[in-house]
Formats: C-alpha cells, sequence, structure tokens
C-alpha cells in the first residue's frame, strides 16, 4: 500500500517486527519508497503486566494496544526511537503497530519491555496471530 495505507493490500505473516530493508523493497510487489505496512498480533498475558514498548524506525511507525495510542515514532530520513508504557490485565490485547516509509532507507523493528525486564523482541510464547479479520477493529476477538 502507499505510505497513507491505502492502495492494494498484499498479505503476508511475519512472526516478528523486526526489518531492515535499507533502500530495497520489502517485497517484489511493493516499491523500495512510498510504502505501509500494517502488523496485528496478539499478546497472551498470565498476570497484569506493565509493558514498556519500543519502536524503532525510519521514516515513522505507531503502535497501538487495544485500540489506543501508546507510541509515536515520526521521523523523516533517519532512525530513531520512541517508547511507552501500557499497563495491561491479563488476557489477549491487541497490538498493532502501522509503518510508513516515504523515501530512502526503510527500518522498522518492535522490542517490549515486561515489568522493567530489559527491552528486546517479544518471546513467541507469548503472541500469536489474530483470528478474526484484517479490517476488525480487535481482529484478537
Amino acid at each position: 500500500t502507499h505510505s497513507d495505507h491505502t492502495g492494494e493490500t498484499i498479505v503476508r505473516h511475519d512472526r516478528a517486527v523486526d526489518f531492515d530493508w535499507g533502500p530495497d523493497p520489502p517485497m517484489d510487489e511493493v516499491p523500495a519508497d512510498n510504502f505501509s505496512v500494517r502488523w496485528d498480533s496478539c499478546l497472551h498475558l498470565d498476570a497484569p503486566t506493565r509493558v514498556i514498548f519500543q519502536t524503532i524506525s525510519d521514516d515513522g511507525s505507531r503502535l497501538y494496544v487495544d485500540g489506543e495510542l501508546v507510541v509515536r515514532n515520526r521521523t523523516k530520513g533517519r532512525v530513531e526511537a520512541r517508547s511507552g508504557a501500557a499497563e495491561l490485565a491479563a488476557g489477549v490485547h491487541h497490538v498493532r503497530v502501522d509503518y510508513s516509509e516515504l523515501k530512502g532507507d526503510a527500518v522498522v523493528q518492535l522490542l517490549a519491555s515486561f515489568d522493567d525486564t530489559a527491552p528486546g523482541p517479544i518471546e513467541r510464547d507469548f503472541v500469536s496471530a489474530p483470528a478474526g479479520p484484517v479490517e476488525a477493529d480487535n481482529p484478537c476477538e
């Protein structure tokens, strides 16, 4: 899709948000510049947890948890990190990352810190792909 999340949609599944495409496109069907990507995942927590999410991106990224904006990372032409905290109850939470590439290098990464642990990729045991439709407000339901 275009950098504003409009245009043709191509669906693929990624285990983690951790990409440095440099000047290249993420897929052959997508241009190297002026594209956007959305990742939806379901975060499973056994107990109430304070999570600090961090996005690292060039050009821009936003992270939403259960529809609420937690991290807004707007950069143009440089890699920057931004973070935000969320107090989450036990249960399943919809985590969405929106990424927009304008031009130049394309980089996007999602890290998380659970109850003051060191930030890192979210472990596979804590996330699953949404079972609901992609266009749903909460595809984890």
